[in-house]
């Protein structure tokens, strides 16, 4: 299992079913990759298509990770240990990942 200790962005798009729950593993804490308008708990989102892609964007920076989805911030501060792997997770109803960009900052 490879370790990301350095600073990174992840760029990644994501299309979830109906009320589907997934995550993205950023060095060991979770990321909500979901149904956001359904399953939450980003019920908030303007920008979000359900049913459709959407881009997520993590940047991690001196041990902090800031989340958007299409532009719209899910996690400003979410703290971050210094090194662990990443993953996606397929959990609950259909999750597609495609577009997986990671590069080094």
């Amino acid at each position: 299992m490879k370790e990301f200790p350095k600073d990174f962005v992840l760029k990644l798009e994501f299309r979830a079913s109906v009320n589907a729950d997934s995550g993205i593993f950023l060095r060991k804490p979770q990321l909500q990759c979901r149904d956001y308008l359904m399953a939450g708990p980003y019920k908030e989102l303007k920008q979000y298509k359900a049913q459709d892609w959407n881009q997520i964007v993590v940047t991690v920076k001196d041990g902090v990770a800031h989340c958007t989805c299409n532009g719209e911030v899910l996690e400003a501060t979410l703290a971050l240990p210094a090194t662990g792997p990443i993953g996606l997770e397929g959990d609950r109803g259909t999750m597609e990942y495609r577009h997986i960009q990671l590069r080094e900052l």
